[in-house]
């Protein structure tokens, strides 16, 4: 039977490893695809109130307005801009005055030349033609070289030589350019005087039409710079629809200006592409999933070791990007209204800063994507959240949330501002000042939202939230009421525990408060037998004596435990809370009645069995539970030690750390050996400033006739004369008292021994 236990063990382990395992891929599973289907909501589950309609369609019915609306139309002012673009004339250089001085020197030369020609006696007809041919610049035809030759009047010639340069530098002077020079051709028979012939007008007309140039050139910048301030001088065209007004009439053919109308109404519907899109959201998701849960991982283990907390983190985050899809789906809600905050505000309460900014970042880069590729969606909830946390100080005051409300809406309405002065256009001051409306309503919502939140998971998850931290410590709460009438002294030790818990965890930055309220709690368990513990028992009577019975005096007092749980889960404490009370003795054991019960087995030849003096633990398995167990242990011993000096509290303090690292019990904490030695220092510190000796005045009860000397008490002020403890036992003055039952403690009954009673008499 027991070589098949252990692989009995082994394989319940491997199933309820393969059971955690799949509990968890289902959980990741559904958060990445509930994130898709947020993301891709809109063509995965079309409205019936919705038209699958594209640019070039025929509306397929009536599409009325369903409501009044008013917007800037993107489509119409962008049309408009692009005809007045198209209307701006291309902007040309001045015309370069260098350009017709040189044809005109051209001319001239080209004009000597042909007169030389003409006077050549010795010339045949066909060599003065291709003489007149070799001119380089000019390319005349035959009819015009004939009509050039055949001038033989000298008069006609010089006439015609004048017209010439007077003709050239008339058209020259003015804009010549690639796009009209062949106008200015066509248009030089109208210059020429009638007084000229048909022939005439030819020669004249073929020389200067060949020497025509451009003189002037496009300005690629200057018309650009045109066209721009064409294009700013437009203004927003606006549409305005009343409620029951026409946006498309049956059979018509639908234009970007129907489809950017139905867009804005909110009553388009995408038919296609509904893959394309639903894996996109898949893939956002897991790459969203991947980041956050190897940060959590890695930084906040015990998050996702936690199935239920894990779970309610995702839900929250799903819960937010869908109210984000739903800001992107309406065109009537305005995005600075989206409290995005209040999620980084309920993480940072729930887990820390650090995982609130990273799930921010997250659902800031899904609501960007979700809003087409918005960047001003996204940075208002990057930034808005991200100051929202670190603004947030004390978790625990409520006034903490609304001053980070008040820093989320400032964040807000500077982003309002950032990208209203960013656009290329004029400010619109409505939209801006409706955006400022909405950040100070966004920075409200978040802050309320966040302490609803907070209220909603405290008590129906039962999760230990400042909020609920507060509520469980305040003194009239049913349970502490109850401990304090009916186990007062434990009622104390819990306050000094409670108060050496709290400096030791701010001292390792560890969560204060949830030890603080923890430590109130941890041994409400005493109420069922509070006289079988010292610290409430009183005029010496201790029913443990009549009890005489080891084993049963042991579970006694180990059953505190597991009746205070019993009673954290009647008063519905949080599982966080319960973990102090089952951790904060861990396994150790109960030494004093092991010690006497192996004294009495021996006397009777028998075995005693350690489990049945032993605390069920488990060992502390946080930080904060291990604290709460140090600090207990120190306090009971040392109130059990009645110490006489510093040097006593050291040596307990002591004797309780190395026993507990000695034994193990810190070992799945989490604690480093520099958090003990900080948490060593501390509670020596307090401890030293709480114990601390006592003068023993003359007449105080209990002291002999010793007097002080003169001037002592009168030096004291009125009523600060006490009693001094009670002189210890020198077999217990000398010996560590700890709360597991090393000696006397307020978790340990108070044993009356012959010895004692005659060294106190």
């Amino acid at each position: 039977m027991n070589s098949t236990e252990p692989v009995v063990d082994i394989r319940q382990e491997q199933v309820q490893r393969w059971l955690q395992t799949a509990v968890y891929a289902v959980l990741l599973g559904a958060f990445v695809v509930g994130g898709a289907s947020i993301i891709a909501y809109d063509v995965l589950i079309p409205s019936n109130a919705k038209v699958a309609l594209e640019e070039g369609d025929v509306a397929p019915q009536d599409i009325l307005a369903p409501r009044s609306l008013q917007y800037a139309s993107d489509v119409l002012t962008e049309a408009k801009r692009d005809a007045e673009v198209a209307a701006v004339r291309p902007v040309y250089d001045p015309p370069d005055p260098g350009v017709e001085a040189e044809q005109s020197q051209l001319a001239r030369q080209i004009l000597d030349y042909i007169e030389n020609v003409r006077y050549d006696a010795f010339a045949t007809p066909e060599q003065r033609r291709e003489d007149i041919e070799a001119i380089t610049e000019l390319n005349l035809d035959d009819s015009v070289i004939t009509a050039l030759l055949s001038i033989e009047d000298d008069t006609t010639w010089r006439a015609i030589d004048a017209q010439v340069m007077r003709l050239l530098e008339r058209v020259m002077s003015g804009e010549v350019r690639e796009d009209n020079i062949q106008s200015r051709r066509d248009n030089l028979p109208n210059l020429i005087s009638a007084s000229y012939s048909e022939s005439e007008v030819k020669v004249i007309t073929g020389i200067v039409g060949n020497l025509i140039r451009v003189n002037t050139f496009y300005n690629e910048e200057l018309t650009r710079q045109a066209q721009e301030e064409a294009r700013r001088s437009v203004p927003d065209e606006v549409r305005t629809f009343v409620r029951g007004q026409m946006i498309i009439r049956e059979g018509e053919i639908a234009t970007a200006a129907h489809i950017e109308a139905l867009d804005r109404f909110g009553l388009l519907k995408v038919s296609r592409r509904q893959v394309e899109r639903f894996v996109a959201g898949l893939l956002a998701m897991t790459l969203v999933t991947v980041v956050l849960g190897t940060y959590t991982w890695q930084f906040y283990p015990h998050v996702v070791t936690d199935p239920q907390f894990a779970t309610l983190l995702g839900l929250l985050f799903l819960l937010f990007l869908s109210g984000a899809q739903a800001i992107d789906a309406d065109g009537r809600v305005q995005p600075y209204y989206f409290p995005g905050a209040a999620l980084a505000l309920l993480v940072t309460t729930l887990v820390g800063a650090q995982l609130a900014i990273v799930m921010t970042m997250a659902l800031a880069a899904l609501a960007g994507f979700m809003g087409g590729q918005s960047l001003e969606f996204a940075v208002l909830v990057a930034v808005a959240g991200t100051l929202g946390v670190l603004s947030l100080g004390r978790t625990e005051r409520l006034n903490a949330y609304f001053v980070a409300g008040g820093v989320v809406a400032i964040a807000a309405i500077s982003n309002a501002v950032l990208f209203a002065l960013g656009l290329d256009g004029p400010v619109d001051a409505f939209t801006l000042l409706s955006q400022i409306a909405g950040s100070l309503a966004n920075g409200m919502l978040s802050a309320a939202l966040a302490l609803v939140g907070l209220y909603l998971i405290s008590n129906v998850l039962n999760i230990p939230t400042s909020l609920k931290i507060v509520e469980l410590m305040q003194p009239n709460h049913p349970l502490l009421q109850r401990l304090l009438r009916e186990a007062p002294g434990t009622y104390q030790h819990s306050l000094q525990v409670a108060n050496l818990s709290e400096l030791g965890a701010q001292q390792i930055n560890a969560n204060a408060s949830l030890v603080r309220v923890a430590a109130m709690y941890h041994d409400v368990g005493k109420i069922l037998n509070p006289h079988f513990f010292v610290e409430n028992q009183a005029d010496g009577v201790n029913p443990h004596d009549g009890l005489d019975d080891p084993w049963q005096s042991a579970r006694i007092i180990i059953g505190h435990v597991a009746e205070g749980d019993r009673l954290a889960r009647r008063y519905r404490l949080p599982n966080r809370i319960r973990d102090f009370i089952m951790e904060h003795h861990g396994t150790t054991q109960v030494a004093y009645f092991y010690q006497k019960a192996v004294q009495r087995a021996q006397d009777l030849g028998e075995d005693v069995d350690p489990a049945d003096f032993t605390y069920p633990g488990p060992r502390p398995q946080t930080r904060e539970t291990a604290i709460l167990m140090l600090a207990d242990g120190c306090e009971s011993s040392v109130r059990g030690r009645r110490p006489q000096s510093k040097q006593d509290i050291q040596e307990t303090v002591d004797y309780i750390f190395d026993t507990r690292m000695q034994s193990r019990e810190l070992d799945d904490s989490g604690l480093t050996l520099s958090d003990v030695r900080l948490l060593r220092d501390a509670f020596l510190t307090a401890l030293q400033g709480v114990f601390h000796p006592r003068i023993a005045y003359p007449g105080a009860p209990g002291q002999g006739a010793e007097a002080l000397p003169p001037g002592d008490v009168a030096s004291l002020p009125p009523g600060a004369v006490e009693s001094s403890p009670q002189p210890v036992p020198d077999a217990l003055a000398h010996q560590p008292k700890s709360s597991d039952g090393a000696g006397r403690s307020p978790e340990e009954p108070v044993v009356s021994r012959p010895a004692e009673s005659a060294r106190k008499r």
